[in-house]
């Protein structure tokens, strides 16, 4: 499957699959899209991508702060007015945050073979989307 055989309402999220930290967000997602919208692609298959979450929703690509961003104001609710919030951060300051994160994730947070011990994500998890 190509992105372009991606259904409108599905949402892609590429996140790197060896991370904890990456897995438990994608976790959340997960957990808190009662919409059945989110679908996942485990970063570690993909050579090409670097150490950042990858957002594809119509059409359009979201990276690193905006990429989170964009999850939240997707999942709803309480989310939706925390990206609000999070929209009044600076995208520069968001992005600059976001790849320090990125860079010391390994040193914070614990590297494993296999985060994918959750169903609700191991079911979303689609190995036919090629980035």
């Amino acid at each position: 499957m190509h992105l372009n055989n991606i259904s409108a309402d599905q949402i892609i999220v590429v996140f790197d699959d060896q991370c904890i930290m990456c897995s438990k967000f994608a976790q959340f997602i997960a957990h808190k899209d009662t919409n059945n919208k989110f679908r996942f692609v485990e970063q570690s298959k993909s050579e090409s991508l670097h150490d950042t979450i990858i957002v594809y929703h119509n059409r359009e690509f979201f990276v690193e702060f905006r990429a989170v961003i964009y999850i939240y104001n997707q999942l709803g609710g309480v989310w939706k007015i925390f990206s609000g919030i999070l929209n009044l951060v600076p995208v520069s300051l968001g992005n600059s945050i976001y790849r320090f994160v990125a860079r010391n994730r390994r040193r914070l947070f614990k590297r494993s073979n296999s985060c994918m011990n959750d169903e609700s994500v191991r079911k979303r998890i689609s190995s036919s989307i090629k980035i």
